[in-house]
């Protein structure tokens, strides 16, 4: 079998159930430390597609894709990964997004698994008052407010796929 050893990777952040698009990104930097890294995705803040446990590797160049206008962009961003010029973070030109802390980035990554207030306060090891109280200071945080013609959490889970949310 034929190997064929890439100058560069384009790679998501979330590929859904099983291993995400950091781990590729952590083992192709272990192994191949040679090869330029770049994301790809929808979402402002990585934590928002990973969680906050893990973390790109240094010298991954971020785009975001609204953001990219044409071919161009992608191909400076790969000349980019490959000169080892990288930029781990976005730049983020949305003075509009909503800025959550790591906590609440954690409980709307929680909702748009589909976890109830009591799902979420199990996995998070705390009390289904505590887990209410961050879930509405997440809503808070996003500008969602709590009209009853609306469901608060698909209207979170819609910003947190629209990407355009900010985790401080």
């Amino acid at each position: 079998m034929d190997f064929y050893d890439p100058h560069a990777i384009i790679c998501d952040l979330d590929f859904g159930p099983g291993p995400s698009g950091v781990d590729l990104l952590v083992k192709v930097h272990r192994d191949r430390p040679w090869v330029g890294l770049v994301v790809f995705t929808s979402y402002l803040s990585p934590a928002l597609a990973i969680g906050s446990d893990e973390s790109i590797p240094e010298g991954v160049v971020y785009l975001v894709k609204p953001e990219v206008e044409n071919l161009s962009d992608i191909l400076s961003a790969v000349d980019l990964s490959v000169t080892q010029a990288g930029n781990p973070f976005p730049v983020n030109n949305h003075p509009e997004a909503a800025t959550l802390t790591p906590a609440q980035a954690e409980i709307l990554h929680l909702i748009a698994e589909g976890l109830s207030n009591s799902g979420i306060a199990k996995h998070r090891g705390i009390s289904l008052r505590a887990t209410e109280a961050m879930v509405q200071r997440t809503f808070q945080a996003l500008g969602i407010s709590t009209d009853p013609d609306y469901n608060a959490r698909i209207l979170a889970v819609r910003k947190w796929q629209q990407g355009n949310i900010r985790v401080k």
